[in-house]
């Protein structure tokens, strides 16, 4: 009878066969929608799978949307660093060796109530992975340095020696808006606060040498005085460190 195997070696073959044909360990899959409370996604499997009949002739037919699968986030340290990902964002979708709803319910080690070893049941999606066909908009000139921000937008950039950020990252990090107008101007407001500030002290100063100690206003100019140069103080602690710790003009 066709597909029917004669021999020893046919037979433990296509037993072999048959039981990997159910062992998966990871495919590409594509977001279908996300629950960014729950942190779990629905993920359409985006390589189909091959079955065989018993004549052995080889047919292939889509796996579908696996529900409910917890999204995989660089998370350590009490840190962690998420995406706003939506549909059609594309991954890697691993199927561990074992159960694991136990284990996410109680963060204990646990015995897996089923007992079955690659199952597609028990599925991680880890976001990232794209087909060769969804490159970065610009393909991948920034093999020397590390990005965060929108392909083909924004984009804040470090080669370990300084940090851009703007479209595409072409230009040194800033206070405000990215344009190199207002990085100028922000810088240049900065430094005057800080002139103004030592100013408003001397002039406080200057206030407290000569004023007349029995005319009722002279504390309260001193005082004034004062607070506006302690405003002043603080405003340019606060903005310059932007210019001179992080940001590196070229």
């Amino acid at each position: 009878m066709a597909g029917i195997p004669r021999t020893l070696p046919e037979i433990i073959r296509k037993a072999v066969s048959g039981a990997l044909s159910d062992v998966h360990i990871a495919l590409p899959g594509k977001v279908v929608s996300w629950d960014p409370t729950k942190n779990l996604a629905d993920v359409q499997v985006m390589v189909q799978h091959a079955v065989y009949d018993d004549d052995n002739v080889r047919t292939y037919e889509d796996i579908g949307t696996l529900a409910g699968v917890p999204v995989m986030w660089p998370r350590a340290g009490g840190f962690v660093m998420s995406l706003p990902m939506t549909a059609g964002d594309t991954g890697l979708l691993v199927f561990c060796s074992a159960g694991i709803g136990e284990w996410r319910s109680s963060n204990q080690s646990s015995q897996p109530a089923d007992a079955s070893r690659h199952d597609i049941g028990w599925p991680v999606f880890v976001p990232g992975l794209f087909a060769d066909v969804k490159l970065w908009s610009a393909g991948d000139p920034h093999g020397s340095k590390a990005i965060w921000g929108k392909d083909g937008g924004e984009q804040i950039q470090s080669d370990g020696t300084s940090i851009q950020i703007g479209a595409n990252a072409v230009k040194p990090a800033t206070f405000g808006d990215v344009n190199d107008t207002n990085w100028t101007a922000n810088k240049v407001l900065a430094l005057a606060m800080n002139v103004f500030a030592g100013a408003v002290s001397t002039y406080a100063a200057a206030v407290q040498a000569i004023a007349d100690p029995t005319n009722a206003a002279t504390p309260t100019l001193t005082g004034a005085a004062t607070t506006l140069q302690g405003a002043c103080n603080t405003f340019s602690s606060a903005v310059l460190p932007t210019f001179t710790a992080v940001c590196k003009v070229k």
